[in-house]
């Protein structure tokens, strides 16, 4: 009741006070001034573009429905990454890392400090994909050969032009000598086949999977030399990629085939219904990347390979879930790997899987512990099984 009555009288005095009016007309002023300054302070903060070391929320990370965003999620990580150089922005959540693609794009929650992505469907499906993978890193301990030089000592260090070279020297250019360097190199497990710049063009295959809604693994060589030595393998002659099968419409092998630049179809193998697989290769550096599409059994998943005799091989893996897929990173790019990795590599080269194995003595269909013949087609089916697109 003594409540009550003050309350009545504090509202009557303000109501005959003009000075009082005004008081509270300027603490309400004041009053929002101060949410407004505070809101754009957090936008400013928040919608920084770099995100570098940003810290989000000192509390619990979480993924949560904000109701002023139609039920889409809101997301409270500790921290985010963005690092220039990369295509990824690096999550750390509940004790995790986790890694998106810059091509999703987030608002900033006017309730809470959290990210909201603008796009739900694309969100979802590539954060069941973000748990991050770290590689090895192991020191392969491959001998580094010293590069040839063709330096004058009298012109200091700058190259020779045929003209300042002696005669001898110039035995370099001659053709039979030029051929026998390539072979040689061809067979030198030190020299490196597949140029890390080219990382460009696999990443352009890549993100030509991704945009049929197709989820692109590391696979094969690939994937050993992703997780083994954070790297391409030097001496590897390819690069590769597997997609599952209830994945991939008809329409992606059609744009496949209608490639151009950066890369063009070289081949196609065996069958879509049980071993398909293709080559495309590099226009620029004239390197393959095969892709695989990969096919469930009851307990297995299995890639196919196929001979020039036209043999047909698979290579059998403990099953690959499509909720048992994980993010990586390689040469600051963003790609997907089977997460228990190491249980797949192990199923395909063994126990010794960290031992360098050179490419010049590997064999791809017997090399391997996981590989089975399944039969030979026969040559009548020879047009339909093996076909190579023309150059060009």
């Amino acid at each position: 009741m003594k409540l009550e009555v003050g309350l009545n009288e504090c509202l009557r005095r303000i109501r005959t006070s003009g000075r009082g009016l005004q008081l509270v007309i300027v603490v309400l002023s004041i009053f929002s001034l101060l949410c407004l300054l505070r809101l754009q302070v957090i936008q400013n903060y928040y919608l920084r573009t770099d995100f570098a070391n940003l810290r989000l929320y000192r509390g619990r990370s979480s993924i949560r429905g904000d109701s002023g965003f139609k039920g889409r999620p809101c997301i409270t990580p500790d921290t985010i990454k963005d690092d220039p150089s990369k295509d990824f922005y690096e999550f750390s959540f509940e004790g995790s890392k986790r890694i998106l693609p810059k091509f999703i794009s987030f608002t900033v929650s006017p309730t809470s400090p959290c990210l909201i992505p603008e796009d739900n469907a694309v969100f979802q499906k590539f954060w069941t994909l973000s748990r991050k993978i770290d590689c090895r890193n192991i020191d392969m301990k491959r001998p580094t050969p010293p590069p040839r030089t063709t330096t004058d000592p009298e012109l200091g260090t700058e190259e020779r032009t045929t003209a300042t070279r002696p005669p001898l020297d110039r035995i370099h250019d001659h053709p039979l000598v030029v051929a026998a360097r390539k072979t040689a190199k061809k067979d030198n497990d030190n020299v490196r086949r597949v140029p890390l710049e080219a990382i460009a063009e696999i990443v352009f295959l890549r993100d030509f999977i991704l945009n049929h809604a197709i989820t692109p693994l590391l696979f094969f060589g690939a994937l050993l030399g992703w997780y083994r030595e954070c790297s391409i393998i030097p001496h590897t002659n390819d690069f590769d990629f597997a997609i599952r099968s209830d994945e991939v419409p008809d329409s992606f092998f059609d744009a496949l085939e209608n490639m151009t630049i950066p890369l063009r179809p070289d081949r196609r193998l065996g069958l879509r219904n049980e071993s398909l697989e293709y080559t495309v290769k590099s226009v620029k550096h004239g390197f393959p990347i095969d892709l695989f599409v990969l096919y469930d059994t009851e307990n297995s998943t299995y890639a196919p390979g196929q001979g020039q005799r036209l043999e047909s091989y698979r290579f059998v893996f403990p099953k690959i879930q499509p909720d048992d897929i994980c993010a990586a990173e390689l040469l600051n790019h963003f790609f997907y790997v089977p997460c228990q990795v190491e249980r797949h590599i192990l199923t395909e080269h063994g126990p010794q899987w960290a031992t360098d194995k050179p490419t010049k003595r590997f064999s791809w269909n017997n090399g391997v512990a996981n590989v089975v013949k399944i039969k030979t087609y026969p040559q009548t089916m020879k047009p339909v099984v093996q076909h190579y697109f023309e150059e060009g």
